[in-house]
């Protein structure tokens, strides 16, 4: 069965109802007037699942497979997060059926509370992937204890309780909902602005092969600097057939969270207009230079 891609929860058949019913008592049983419960999750559990929360996370992708976020790959990353979204859908499911007379909702269980290690080593496990690579997702995932830096529990769902960061809480509803494709951009932008430009390098190859597969005809220069070095050309799109030249700037603009980010996006928009206007005078002034580079085959004005 197909999860229902508006929300974050799942359709099981009767017999994974059952599996997890059995589980829930099970739980509620250790948990009832404790407001909290402890629980080992079952490898039938997880492995029931798996293929649910995969279909989810493969609909909310938009970024191939090999996009290297700093240590480890898109593929790698979307892994992680599927394990992720098992742990935080069974733990919400959960809690949830307490909403039932005489079983009032365990407080205390609503946030997931896990040493730094146990969460690692889980994650790895569920995912099939290797501690460093999760040590290093966690650690882009994990808020910083920084009013300056804060930007919410859909890009930074681990929240540490120390210092150290050693105590790890994470509120489940956030990574069941949040764009997860996205949101690793965003936290790469805020934790190291050089991971998050390579990103945005590589999404540049990434759309001149996009668009050489939508239109085979098109020639698709690579990138260039101008020869007075003021800027650089991000894309060329040449069309023969119809004597077409297109010189672009390529802006990846992250929605703001914060009214101080407008600004900044903004200025972002305002350098790529500035980029654009001096390309425009250079080629107007020597309106030969992409074909001097090999770029194209004849000069900019016979187009």
């Amino acid at each position: 069965d197909a999860p229902d891609t508006r929300t974050h929860r799942v359709t099981l058949s009767k017999e994974q109802e059952r599996i997890f019913w059995d589980f829930h008592n099970s739980v509620k049983s250790r948990g009832l007037g404790k407001k909290k419960f402890e629980y080992e999750t079952p490898e039938e559990l997880i492995e029931m699942m798996r293929p649910q929360f995969e279909y989810s996370v493969q609909h909310r992708f938009r970024h191939p497979d090999d996009l290297q976020l700093g240590g480890y790959t898109s593929r790698d990353f979307r892994t992680f997060y599927v394990a992720l979204m098992i742990l935080c859908g069974i733990h919400e499911r959960l809690c949830y059926p307490f909403i039932e007379r005489g079983y009032p909702i365990p407080e205390s269980s609503l946030v997931m509370v896990r040493p730094r290690r146990v969460w690692l080593t889980r994650l790895a496990q569920i995912a099939g992937l290797s501690n460093d690579i999760c040590s290093k997702i966690i650690g882009h995932l994990t808020m910083e204890p920084s009013p300056t830096k804060t930007s919410g529990m859909a890009v930074h769902p681990f929240v540490p309780l120390d210092k150290a960061g050693l105590e790890l809480a994470v509120a489940p509803q956030f990574v069941l909902s949040a764009n997860p494709d996205d949101n690793i951009l965003r936290a790469l932008s805020y934790r190291d602005q050089a991971l998050f430009s390579a990103a945005n390098t590589q999404k540049e190859k990434i759309l001149r092969t996009k668009i050489k597969a939508a239109n085979s005809r098109f020639n698709l220069p690579d990138p260039i600097n101008l020869p007075d070095r003021t800027t650089d050309i991000d894309l060329i799109v040449e069309d023969s057939a119809s004597s077409t030249l297109v010189l672009a700037e390529l802006k990846w603009i992250r929605k703001p969270l914060k009214p101080k980010e407008r600004a900044q996006r903004n200025a972002d928009v305002e350098k790529g207009v500035r980029q654009i206007n001096l390309i425009r005078a250079y080629a107007r002034e020597h309106p030969d230079f992409l074909k001097n580079s090999r770029r194209l085959t004849r000069d900019i004005t016979s187009y």
